[in-house]
């Protein structure tokens, strides 16, 4: 496995080093829109905002000063709007987005069973490590990282859907490149942001197997549109499947 230890720092995880490799956040557009390959659409960067903040408050509450909160009924709000011109046109959390993230986290915390798994029996949080899968390099970076399982922390919409929107938002790609970089098994801890409930989610082998296709795609993709010897133009690509 290569030596990822510099992947450590977020700066470089996120904005230095890192940038070099794929991560499974970029398979949804290797697969279903190559135009949007490392241009997230804002609503992405908003919801990558959110659970970026999610993962801090619940692994890494020292770094949460790190996150500008605007006090704003919206962001249509006159004090918002203000805030992002004054900062370049950035987006930013309201502040009660950032509370209502902290409740669902402490709904995590005061269950006893999943406060074990995220702060009991730990080889680590936050632990990077990067795999060669297909012939390229993802990274990936372990929320909880324990002897048994590597666990990844999850908001829901619904809890009742998650079994399939799990599929939808492609965390079975995250679990075959997780399972292959950490080399133990993956699982979800999830809280629903409805209703509060919590799930505990583990992989089976078709879920591993599906992840495991979509990868697979997403590189014949990257190679064919943007690997050093690329065949197509991204203005000719288009989606070929049978139903």
């Amino acid at each position: 496995m290569i030596n990822a230890s510099i992947l450590k720092s977020d700066l470089e995880y996120y904005n230095g080093e890192g940038r070099k490799y794929l991560s499974y956040s970029d398979i949804g557009s290797l697969l279903y829109n190559v135009n949007q390959f490392k241009n997230p659409l804002d609503e992405d960067i908003l919801d990558l905002m959110k659970g970026s903040y999610f993962h801090t408050y619940m692994l890494e509450d020292h770094k949460l000063d790190q996150f500008k909160l605007v006090d704003a009924g919206s962001r249509n709000a006159k004090a918002y709007k203000q805030f992002s011109e004054a900062n370049g046109g950035r987006k930013f959390l309201l502040r009660s987005e950032a509370l209502e993230l902290q409740r669902l986290g402490n709904i995590m915390k005061a269950h006893p069973y999943f406060n074990g798994l995220i702060y009991g029996g730990l080889v680590g949080h936050e632990k990077a490590s990067i795999v060669e899968l297909f012939g390229l390099l993802f990274k990936s970076k372990a929320d909880v990282l324990r002897s048994d399982y590597v666990i990844d922390l999850k908001t829901t919409g619904d809890i009742a859907r998650f079994s399939a929107s799990a599929y939808r938002y492609h965390y079975d790609a995250q679990a075959y490149i997780y399972q292959e970089n950490f080399d133990r098994k993956m699982g979800f801890l999830v809280v629903c942001k409805k209703t509060g409930t919590l799930g505990f989610y583990t992989c089976s082998d078709r879920f591993i197997q599906s992840g495991k296709s979509k990868v697979e795609r997403a590189v014949v993709n990257y190679n064919k549109y943007f690997g050093e010897n690329a065949t197509d133009k991204i203005e000719e690509y288009f989606i070929n499947e049978e139903l």
